[in-house]
């Protein structure tokens, strides 16, 4: 029968044919993923169903409305209807039925940021799938509660959620559920430190997407595993997978994913000799972000050039940065406001002109490094610049207990550089209150550190500057006792 025949038969006089008539409509609008057409005859269906005492049909209407609401956003009017089908299929309806109300449910909490509600939901569809062998949706679900967990900051528990996840996904064979699984792992074993863990999981996603020939999927893990190694700092290991991401996204005129994977090469580029590219990809991206209309990406992009030629070119570094804190703050966004400032600070620091360092200084007044949170690297970075100004203008009082700090940070992988800054800074004012000794000490810690990090040059230059009696096997053995992975300082 056609949609005009049905139709027509909704303004039937007999309610059972005008509620199959109704139902049909809802069903198929509904298949045929039209969600706004669904909810007309869909609520009208719930009207006559409901007159006619036909519970499971009354049930069966409030969800495909429901869900619809869910699909278009209405996500109030969608959590009414989906209630309403979730006690009827309690009682008239299969379990799976009900884990599918369920589960749209959960999604509908999700997005009204009831947390509880919506971890209650998911988890009683994992229930009722896995006992009904749909290990699948089950292992689905398992995911879509970590990715929530994870996005409210509860890493361990979501990482438990997607090695569950992974279980189910076996189980039943599924491949492509076990290659997501084991990316949400990674994601989550990054946020906990895990890093070597999480290259082991992204290396098994890639290996399964690429024996089965998902190309997106395969594209997808490439970037992730190439962006894990240069936040790892395994710069070499991360090029080609970033170029054959690139390569892949482009020719599917997937633009927007094409840059982020450039922007990750870029910064492996930089690390690795590969400068001029680099900064020849951060400027096509920031191109490319700002015609696609992905704006903040773009001051990201302005931030990250700057970064590269703020010696060669200062200021026009400077100019890229002022761009960004404007664009941060017409965004409201604080991060970017706050990191544009202090790089700003950093090049105005390195002038030779006294009015540009008390400008640096002001900029840093604006900024609370408490804002950074638990990110100790850019804490640490704007705790070198602020120290660095105040010895640049003889407040050596105020620059030491900031480095200080600094150094009570550890020597986590993350900000070694930074931590090597520290100490290097605190060796020039024992040096010149002719605290010899401590400062050679000083300088011998800081000289590590900058191996640890990779930074061999910035190494060889305070020992030839401090330390001219230090060899290369003396900072050699000094890299070996420390067993630090290398920083990937401004990966951003």
């Amino acid at each position: 029968m056609s949609d005009a025949e049905l139709w027509a038969l909704t303004s039937d006089e007999d309610q059972r044919l005008r509620a199959d008539a109704l139902g049909h409509l809802t069903h198929r609008f509904f298949h045929r993923e039209k969600y706004t057409d669904v909810i007309g005859p869909g609520e009208a269906a719930i009207e006559v169903h409901h007159e006619l005492k036909d519970t499971l049909g009354e049930g069966r209407m409030n969800y495909f409305v429901g869900y619809s609401e869910w699909m278009l956003d209405r996500f109030d009017d969608a959590l009414k209807h989906l209630s309403n089908s979730t006690e009827i299929y309690r009682i008239h309806a299969s379990e799976i039925m009900l884990a599918d109300s369920v589960r749209a449910q959960a999604n509908c909490y999700k997005a009204l940021e009831k947390y509880d509600e919506a971890a209650e939901s998911w988890r009683s569809a994992i229930g009722l799938y896995s006992s009904n062998d749909r290990l699948t949706l089950a292992g689905i679900c398992a995911l879509d509660l970590g990715e929530m967990q994870g996005q409210n900051g509860n890493q361990s528990e979501a990482l438990t959620l997607f090695q569950e996840s992974l279980a189910l996904f076996q189980s039943c064979g599924d491949l492509i559920g076990s290659g997501r699984a084991n990316d949400r792992m990674a994601a989550a074993l990054i946020d906990l430190g895990h890093i070597d863990k999480a290259l082991e999981c992204l290396q098994e996603a890639l290996n399964i997407f690429d024996y089965i020939k998902d190309e997106s999927r395969l594209a997808w893990a490439q970037y992730r595993l190439g962006w894990t190694h240069v936040t790892n700092g395994d710069f070499y290991e991360a090029i080609p997978y970033l170029r054959q991401a690139s390569a892949w996204y482009k020719g599917k005129s997937m633009f927007i994913f094409a840059a982020n994977a450039d922007s990750q090469l870029a910064h492996a580029l930089v690390e690795v000799g590969g400068e001029e590219e680099a900064i020849d990809l951060y400027r096509k991206t920031r191109s490319v972000y700002q015609g696609a209309g992905e704006v903040q990406n773009a001051f990201i992009a302005d931030v990250n050039t700057a970064g590269r030629i703020r010696f060669s070119e200062p200021a026009e570094a400077m100019n890229l940065y002022r761009r960004a804190i404007q664009g941060g703050k017409d965004l409201d966004d604080d991060w970017l406001v706050r990191a544009s400032t202090v790089r700003l600070a950093e090049c105005l620091q390195e002038s030779e002109v006294m009015a540009s360092k008390e400008e640096a200084l002001a900029l840093l007044a604006e900024v609370k490094v408490e804002d950074w949170g638990d990110n100790k690297y850019e804490q640490a970075r704007h705790l070198n610049i602020l120290a660095k100004l105040h010895l640049d203008l003889n407040d050596v009082e105020r620059a030491v207990p900031l480095l200080e700090t600094i150094i009570g940070f550890g020597q986590e992988s993350g900000f070694l550089g930074e931590s090597a800054q520290a100490y290097e800074l605190l060796a020039i004012v024992a040096r010149d209150r002719g605290e010899e000794a401590q400062s050679n000490e000083l300088v011998s810690r800081a000289i590590a550190l900058y191996l640890a990090a990779g930074s061999d040059e910035k190494a060889r230059r305070l020992s030839t500057r401090f330390l001219p009696s230090t060899n290369s096997s003396q900072a050699g053995r000094l890299q070996t006792e420390l067993e630090m992975p290398p920083s990937n300082e401004d990966n951003h």
